[in-house]
């Protein structure tokens, strides 16, 4: 095992030496601006992909691929030498089990997709973990995190205005509220690795974020996004306790910030949505015309959607009736028809929901039923890696950074999502991409590791 790493780190410092001496020195001085771009278009782009234009997995692992790929060689700098990364026994093998898991199903049921996956596992992500040493890692978080912020405005506009507040509010932009939950994490996570290291003056601005993801997550009705909002709380504040922090005088101000942002959502989705809703959009498109009426007697008030949240919580709401929402019966059927080898539909048929074809909602379950048993084994090893690497991080909080902490809030959050939801929706989602050069690095959680770490971009450019 070590001889075939050996080789393959071998093979990735040929393909870094080949990008640093083709890339142009004009993209590579502007990589930084590309990079936000980049990360703006893949969000969009699934947007886009997953509730509207309905692309297939191989066509959106191309786009997002070749995207990833590009970034990455942007940041391969002239040296006469690559770096050299660690040896990961453990997380090497996970992916070699992925990749040769995908490779076997994409010839057993004919699917170009799987193969694009086996090019991922095999060649990818080994290669960015080559190049995403813990200066460039850090500085493509920070500006993820900015651009996720602008992103989520843009998202909430888009979500509270274009929209009335019915059953399903937020069809305007997710098809699915837990979507808009995951980004709103995201966006905490962001907002508070921001407030911690930009200037004084900004601290408000990030304050604000925070709050408005908050009210959002509540406004959703998404337990997973509950699960994952306290994951990112505890996390922070177990974080400002070791600190020697003044913590119950933050948790006050996020409370009350928080109550402060469900006011002014109340006051906004009770009154000025409505208007527009039947006001001023019918007159910009006859279109939305047709589907206010659709949805007329569905307004749902904001008493009525936390009280929702709380029935949700506990039997279930809509049209499932059990607490699970319908994942036990999608996982019963899931259960039944795994097999060695994978399947060509991602899809399993669930007689007792409604006679629908469903995604598995639980990432273990998804790929081995997609890609069967080895790529489901390699799946389990990535994330005992993960595990292995994040719990000594975990147990000395006084002593990593508040980047590898934002870190341990992306991982936590990413693992409690793929919990209840399938791979392949978020995989090919950026907050997937980041999730997973987040494992790509492990060094980064690891003690003793002292990164070369590039000032907050927040502070610089002031």
């Amino acid at each position: 095992m070590h001889t075939l790493i050996d080789k393959h780190q071998a093979l990735n410092q040929k393909i870094y030496l080949f990008f640093s001496k083709y890339i142009p020195e004009g993209l590579r001085a502007q990589r930084e601006r590309l990079l936000s771009v980049f990360f703006y278009f893949m969000l969009i782009f699934y947007t886009l992909g997953v509730n509207y234009i309905g692309f297939s997995l191989g066509f959106r692992l191309i786009v997002h691929g070749a995207t990833f790929l590009f970034m990455l060689a942007l940041y391969c700098e002239k040296e006469k030498e690559a770096p050299i990364v660690p040896r990961k026994t453990l997380w090497m093998a996970a992916f070699y089990l992925m990749g040769l898991g995908a490779l076997l199903t994409a010839v057993f049921v004919r699917s170009r997709a799987y193969f694009l996956l086996t090019l991922i596992w095999f060649f990818l992500y080994p290669f960015a973990r080559l190049v995403l040493q813990p200066n460039v890692f850090f500085a493509w978080i920070e500006r993820y995190c900015i651009v996720l912020i602008r992103f989520f405005l843009f998202v909430v506009v888009l979500a509270l205005f274009l929209s009335p507040l019915t059953a399903a509010q937020y069809t305007a932009v997710y098809s699915d509220p837990n979507d808009l939950a995951m980004l709103c994490v995201m966006v905490i996570l962001s907002s508070l690795y921001l407030l911690y290291k930009g200037m004084p003056q900004q601290r408000k601005k990030y304050f604000a974020y925070t709050v408005l993801a908050t009210a959002m997550i509540l406004f959703s009705r998404s337990r997973t996004g509950m699960v994952m909002m306290l994951w990112a709380y505890v996390l922070f504040f177990a974080y400002l306790h070791v600190q020697k922090k003044n913590v119950f005088r933050k948790i006050l101000r996020f409370v009350g910030g928080t109550v402060g942002a469900y006011v002014l959502l109340y006051l906004l989705l009770t009154f000025l949505t409505p208007m527009s809703a039947r006001t001023i959009f019918p007159l910009i498109s006859p279109e939305y015309a047709e589907a206010l009426k659709e949805h007329e007697g569905e307004e749902i008030s904001f008493e009525e959607s936390f009280t929702l949240l709380v029935q949700k919580s506990m039997k279930g709401a809509g049209d499932n009736h059990d607490v699970s929402s319908g994942r036990m019966r999608i996982w019963t059927a899931g259960v039944q028809r795994l097999r060695p080898l994978g399947h060509l539909d991602e899809r399993v048929y669930v007689w007792n929901y409604e006679h629908r074809m469903m995604l598995l909602h639980n990432a273990f379950l998804q790929i081995w039923y997609s890609i069967g048993i080895l790529g489901a084994a390699g799946y389990i090893l990535l994330m005992a890696s993960v595990i292995k690497d994040s719990w000594p991080c975990i147990r000395n909080l006084s002593k990593i950074s508040v980047e590898r902490l934002t870190v341990l809030g992306f991982l936590g959050s990413y693992a409690i999502y793929l919990l209840f939801f399938s791979s392949y929706n978020p995989f090919v989602s950026p907050l997937a991409w980041i999730a997973y050069f987040v494992s790509m690095a492990p060094a980064l959680l690891e003690q003793g590791v002292v990164s070369k770490e590039k000032p907050c971009l927040t502070q610089s450019k002031n």
